[in-house]
């Protein structure tokens, strides 16, 4: 996955879970930090990633969001699963549609605590 997609998808999953505004997320990857803003609660999702200067917009309910990314004309599906009393994601489920239309697993990440959100 694209860093600059899995920053932002690492963005949306700290807002969902923590309840928080935040100006954006640090990307370790890229070390640097990179600027969002919008809504990402209950289920609405629409946030503008200014690195990028797009969209990503989608809805669900609490647990699995359908999201699309503007600027690639990219379907994500987004499933929470954990303890989002503890600001924990146990597992982040991201699928994404290719080219071709096929849908397909993009990344699994496991035991993802404490998203570095920028303090609002």
């Amino acid at each position: 996955m694209e860093a600059h997609l899995r920053a932002a998808l690492a963005y949306i999953a700290g807002r969902l879970v923590s309840g928080k505004n935040s100006p954006g997320v640090h990307d370790h990857s890229r070390s640097m930090l990179v600027i969002m803003n919008g809504t990402a609660k209950g289920s609405v999702v629409a946030i503008f990633d200014h690195d990028r200067k797009c969209h990503i917009s989608g809805s669900g309910n609490g647990s699995q969001y359908f999201l699309f990314h503007h600027g690639e004309c990219r379907a994500i599906s987004l499933t929470l699963k954990g303890n989002d009393s503890a600001d924990t994601i146990t597992t982040v489920y991201v699928f994404q549609r290719n080219r071709a239309g096929k849908l397909s697993l993009a990344v699994r990440a496991c035991n993802v605590q404490n998203v570095q959100l920028l303090a609002g």
